[in-house]
């Protein structure tokens, strides 16, 4: 079968702690001298290319040890082949002088456009509302300015044009209406986190609710569809270097009990990011 989506989760831990400033630039370098050394034309190519990249790469913190972490390593479309190979024979990597063990098993997941869209689309993973949870920091630029806030119509409409560059599978003109003028914010948990890396930037960790209101029947599941892609292709700004990593759950129905774990994961900030406190009212 043709995979054209591929998520790999590898456990790993810092031998001497994380470093001092967020490594996505050293995440990014490695993920390009992975692809080089299987296709460098391509490397080439995309490295020239502007816009989002269809790749992420990212290190999740443990929420209760500093230490220990979670390497993601996603590719879409011809990127699949290089991002499963990354994450499963990586065995112990440098990021900024800081070494990364490999310390269990790593955690493959894989899709096809058609496959993902028939299911979540107009299948029995069809929901009309989605859980996303922030497992890096994750921000957005729109009109000028950075925004770290989930609005709606920039999560799931810069998912869409993702979806609609890199994939195979047309969505249609109806998607980009039910994204910007049906999708909501229902209900979130969020933190504000300031970021290093060659300068500063905020973004936000947490979860977020999104539902469809008074949706088209034809695109009553696109906001599952979109959540899926969310895990391979990122949300937000910078997610070839480490930025906008998330979860997806569905809410009610087969994703019910993944929604439950990740309410739980989620009732206190983890620990790995600098925290911004609210000012003295």
């Amino acid at each position: 079968m043709t995979t054209d989506l591929v998520r790999v989760e590898l456990p790993v831990r810092w031998t001497d702690g994380p470093p001092p400033t967020h490594p996505g630039r050293a995440l990014n370098a490695w993920f390009y001298g992975v692809l080089a050394r299987r296709d460098e034309r391509l490397a080439t190519e995309l490295h020239e290319r502007p816009g989002p990249k269809p790749f992420t790469v990212a290190v999740a913190p443990a929420r209760d040890d500093a230490h220990a972490a979670l390497l993601v390593v996603t590719g879409c479309g011809p990127l699949a082949g290089c991002a499963e190979a990354a994450g499963t024979e990586t065995s112990r990597l440098l990021l900024d002088a800081r070494w990364l063990e490999r310390t269990g098993d790593p955690v493959v997941r894989r899709d096809t456009w058609g496959g993902l869209a028939s299911r979540r689309l107009v299948g029995s993973e069809r929901a009309g509302a989605v859980r996303l949870e922030f497992l890096t920091p994750t921000t957005f630029h729109s009109k000028g300015r950075t925004l770290p806030l989930p609005a709606p119509e920039l999560v799931f409409g810069g998912l869409l044009q993702r979806w609609q560059a890199w994939s195979t599978v047309d969505l249609g003109e109806g998607a980009a209406a039910a994204v910007t003028e049906r999708a909501a914010l229902r209900r979130h948990r969020l933190w504000t986190v300031m970021t290093q890396m060659e300068g500063k930037h905020t973004g936000f960790l947490g979860w977020a609710d999104f539902v469809l209101l008074r949706p088209d029947p034809a695109y009553s599941g696109v906001l599952a569809l979109l959540g899926g892609f969310a895990e391979y292709a990122g949300v937000g700004q910078k997610t070839a270097m480490g930025f906008g990593c998330v979860r997806a759950s569905l809410l009610g129905g087969q994703g019910a009990r993944g929604v439950t774990r990740a309410r739980k994961a989620s009732e206190r900030p983890p620990r790995g990011w600098r925290f911004i406190p609210p000012p003295d009212v």
